[in-house]
């Protein structure tokens, strides 16, 4: 959830400056249990008569049906706890029994890939004409390149080490079954290759691996800069915000073909993981870690901010009040 609350700080601080003070903001509460449930849509969620609600979550959407605002937008980060196999608690699957209908309720939703507009469309049967994508985006004063030396020092990571850096829950999405082959393979060229395993405290037990739990923020820049390589296998992504970040800092970045990810990192500088043997994924990755900073992705990273986020999701706001 990190990357949803960190578009929800940066839409919210990004708008206050724009609109000059004149938004509010009531924060989802942490836990499944506090956060979107039934109570929590009848009693803490209300548009305050304001001209616009923006609902920065998609399962926050269903507070429509308890205090309809005059204007509602939802932000939609993906679709996938309705396909069968990805509901695993009871609070999501309350959460996703009344979002989709209740998404029919908005007069527009910002998402934040063309997949993701495609996942509206194709399995919510949302209207196309209410659907705007807005891409999320990256701090680059925070995320930038890095003396790769003196970040490991700061974090107390061998200088003679080979890094991969894998950010990432334990999901059955994310692949970390991949994610372990491609490592023995690698392990069994260069044994002094490791892997760095971050992500909701979500442990990864295989010989090579140093997980590190959750990390703070702040140290997030020095990671991807103490990495030779960012490896992204997941084969389902609203977006994709580590992906970016990693970009950003100009780490070479090995990311799957699929979903809204080649909307992140471009066409061409990706490999599809699905048709692709493990030794085919490997070679790719030693081809990619023998550059120190990965210009393309670096480049590309630039067409991403959090003041254009929030300038095109004021053009939704200003679309909407014309209705």
């Amino acid at each position: 959830m990190f990357a949803t609350r960190r578009y929800e700080d940066e839409i919210f601080n990004k708008l206050h400056t724009l609109l000059n003070g004149d938004v509010c903001r009531i924060l989802r509460r942490e836990g499944n249990i506090s956060g979107n449930t039934i109570a929590s849509w009848a009693t803490r969620y209300s548009s305050m008569e304001s001209d616009i609600a923006h609902a920065t979550f998609q399962t926050v959407a269903p507070a429509a049906y308890f205090s309809k605002p005059q204007k509602l937008v939802v932000t939609v980060h993906d679709i996938l706890p309705i396909f069968p196999g990805n509901i695993h608690d009871i609070s999501t699957r309350i959460q996703w029994k009344f979002t989709p209908s209740a998404l029919q309720k908005a007069d527009a939703i910002i998402a934040i890939s063309n997949f993701t507009r495609m996942e509206l469309i194709d399995h919510l049967k949302i209207n196309p004409k209410i659907i705007h994508v807005v891409p999320q985006g990256v701090d680059h004063s925070i995320f930038r390149p890095l003396d790769k030396k003196e970040s490991r020092q700061q974090l107390g990571l061998d200088q003679n080490s080979t890094y991969i850096l894998v950010a990432s829950s334990n999901q059955p999405h994310k692949r970390m079954d991949l994610v372990k082959e491609i490592l023995l393979e690698l392990r069994s060229r260069d044994s002094d290759i490791k892997l760095l395993k971050i992500g909701y405290g979500d442990f990864l037990n295989v010989d090579g691996v140093i997980n590190l739990g959750w990390v703070p923020e702040s140290e997030m820049p020095l990671l991807y800069n103490s990495a030779d390589a960012y490896l992204h296998t997941s084969s389902y992504e609203g977006f994709g915000l580590p992906i970016l970040e990693a970009m950003a800092c100009g780490t070479p970045t090995i990311a799957n073909n699929c979903a809204s990810i080649p909307e992140v990192i471009g066409s061409g500088n990706t490999i599809d993981m699905d048709s692709a043997s493990t030794i085919e994924i490997c070679n790719y990755t030693i081809e990619k870690m023998a550059s120190d900073i990965d210009e393309l992705a670096l480049s590309r990273s630039n067409q991403f901010t959090w003041e254009q986020t929030a300038l095109n999701t004021l053009n939704v706001y200003e679309e909407v009040l014309k209705t």
